[in-house]
């Protein structure tokens, strides 16, 4: 599966919506370098940090996805 479906499709179970409702990952990210870091090698210790609808994602060479909580905006 390519690193942008498996994004798209974890934020959209925890927004729980259609992925057809988020907007274009694209806008955040290249998704061609996203997956370049991915295919690159399985023992690459690089790391691609982006925020997407609000969250913190974080790639890593190994294909490694972790998604944070949302980031808040403003300062409490």
């Amino acid at each position: 599966m390519h690193i942008t479906h498996t994004i798209v499709s974890k934020i959209s179970d925890r927004e729980n919506t259609d992925p057809i409702n988020l907007p274009p990952l694209y806008e955040a990210v290249d998704p061609e370098r996203l997956q370049e870091l991915v295919e690159s090698s399985p023992n690459d210790t690089s790391v691609a940090k982006f925020t997407y609808y609000g969250y913190q994602i974080n790639v890593t060479g190994d294909g490694k996805t972790t998604i944070g909580e949302e980031v808040q905006s403003g300062s409490t």
